[in-house]
């Protein structure tokens, strides 16, 4: 698999994981403020859409983009984390 994919695979989950605490969030607040549940149904749905579409098509969009051309930097989504072998601290 390459880099690229790896990137789109990590943004996914992210974005399904917010997109789901966010859109849980906005429909109980909608309903704890007294709407009705279609509101809150909308509401959910409307905040849900938004993370993902930020998160998904934004971050993975990008990232991925740089992934490709082989500009990773340390922040980015997917990066693969290198492991340096040091010995131990001396006593």
């Amino acid at each position: 698999m390459d880099n690229s994919n790896q990137v789109w695979i990590a943004a996914s989950l992210r974005a399904l994981v917010i997109a789901l605490v966010t859109g849980v969030s906005a429909g109980t607040a909608a309903l704890a403020s007294g709407s009705d549940d279609r509101q809150a149904i909308i509401a959910g749905v409307s905040a849900a859409a938004a993370a993902l579409l930020v998160r998904l098509a934004g971050e993975g969009g990008y990232d991925s983009n740089r992934a490709k051309t082989g500009n990773v930097q340390p922040g980015d989504v997917g990066r693969s984390i290198t492991v340096v072998n040091e010995p131990a601290v001396k006593p």
